[in-house]
């Protein structure tokens, strides 16, 4: 037969001439007064509860009775079978710091002790399995060590109303999440087979930079529009770690994030690549993420006669990259032919002709930065060359 609960005693906040009343006191008694669904009371005041009773408050009276005192007071005992009101839900959400803190969210949060908010002081956290350098303090609130990165973190305990074995919750599994400051978000660019730049994912459909859909919050707020700026490189990121190892010989992603074509002549298909921005300030917070670029064919890409590689005794131009002014020049004096500027999406920005001449000017200083398309139209060739306004 399954021994009964023991619960705490009846006389802890009962007093007698300003003393607490002890169960030795002057040869005490205890009586339950009515309906007491079989609890019965020992000389000490603990309560013995048929393990059979059903969840529930149960009111009934005691006296106590010695040769000083005939008093009696009323009791009601709340029994329940579990501490936890709502196991699926202990989840701790913190933004990452660096230094070590203590955080002000707790495991007890979501939890009910019968009929009252579960605290430190009924209810007790035991047999703790913590992740390295984290512990758990009897209020719930956690102990984080410095440096702790972002990701998710479990503990496992039990829990215990205080002072008693009896109504305890067992392996529980608790979920802690520190969320990052920076978030890398997956970047897909459409180049056709010419290298010619033809739209992303972006916000900016037009931004050929994969840095432009990344981003940053110092509070780790990304819910909502206003709760992130984009990420800024020097400024509240950093970008390393590019692997671009498919993207060979066909594209470069540069230092600050702008896709770059390397020829004229680019297989259909997907290229892949990643890379890790951190933050500027935290740089042990960072993320990561993937891409790819779209290489297709498209009526858009520039006449079939371009060549892949310029010749070098054909034209060159300097300085490349520029601020403003770029300097076609040319071997040989050009009889006749035409200079036209296209932009990344393959619009023609402008067209110049020229003609007894070794030397085009070429001024985008009411352009924004980026890399452009110069497509030079001879009388026997046609020639493509990449330009960059920085």
């Amino acid at each position: 037969m399954p021994e009964p609960h023991l619960s705490p005693s009846i006389l802890n906040n009962d007093l007698f001439n300003g003393n607490l009343i002890t169960s030795n006191f002057l040869g005490l008694t205890i009586q339950l007064i009515g309906f007491t669904h079989n609890i019965t009371v020992n000389n000490d005041g603990t309560l013995n509860i048929p393990p059979d009773l059903p969840p529930g408050l149960y009111a009934f009276d005691y006296i106590l009775v010695n040769q000083c005192l005939n008093g009696g007071k009323k009791i009601t005992l709340n029994i329940f079978k579990e501490v936890l009101s709502a196991k699926e839900r202990f989840i701790v959400d913190v933004c990452y710091k660096p230094d070590a803190y203590i955080t002000e969210q707790t495991f007890l949060s979501n939890v009910a002790y019968g009929e009252i908010r579960a605290t430190s002081e009924n209810v007790t956290f035991s047999n703790i399995t913590a992740p390295a350098g984290f512990s758990i303090n009897p209020d719930g609130t956690v102990n984080v060590p410095a440096n702790a990165l972002p990701g998710d973190y479990n503990f496992t305990y039990t829990l215990c109303p205080t002072g008693s074995s009896t109504g305890c919750v067992y392996d529980i599994i608790a979920h802690f999440t520190i969320h990052n400051t920076v978030r890398a978000v997956t970047d897909a660019f459409n180049f056709d087979t010419s290298g010619t730049f033809l739209g992303s994912n972006h916000d900016d459909p037009t931004s050929f930079n994969i840095l432009t859909n990344d981003r940053y919050s110092a509070d780790c707020g990304f819910s909502a529009p206003n709760s992130f700026v984009g990420a800024v490189l020097g400024g509240n990121v950093t970008l390393s770690n590019i692997n671009q190892t498919e993207l060979a010989g066909y594209f470069n992603i540069l230092n600050n994030g702008i896709v770059n074509p390397l020829n004229f002549n680019i297989p259909t298909g997907y290229y892949n690549f990643t890379y890790e921005i951190c933050d500027y300030i935290f740089p042990n917070a960072c993320s990561t993420t993937n891409g790819w670029i779209n290489v297709m064919s498209t009526a858009k890409s520039a006449p079939t006669n371009i060549k892949e590689k310029p010749d070098d005794n054909l034209v060159s131009i300097y300085p490349n990259p520029s601020k403003d002014i770029f300097t076609v020049s040319f071997q040989n004096t050009i009889d006749k032919g035409n200079i036209k500027v296209f932009s990344a999406l393959g619009q023609v920005l402008f067209s110049n002709s020229i003609q007894q001449t070794n030397e085009e000017i070429i001024d985008l200083s009411r352009f924004p930065n980026g890399t452009y398309l110069i497509q030079i139209i001879l009388s026997d060739n046609v020639v493509n060359m990449r330009i960059i306004k920085n």
